[in-house]
């Protein structure tokens, strides 16, 4: 994953996380990606999909 940016997922997964954005823009599959990588680091993760 590639952000531009460094990332430390220890400190990620001690805040709240909101993924925003306008129709059509990704956000999806920017969870997706996160959620995948953050298990590849051995966190466990909850996803709650109020709409689905």
């Amino acid at each position: 994953m590639d952000l531009g940016f460094p990332l430390n997922s220890s400190e990620l997964v001690r805040k709240c996380i909101a993924i925003l954005g306008i129709r059509g823009s990704g956000k999806p599959n920017t969870a997706k990606i996160l959620g995948k990588e953050l298990i590849k680091e051995g966190f466990p993760i909850v996803v709650i999909d109020p709409d689905g």
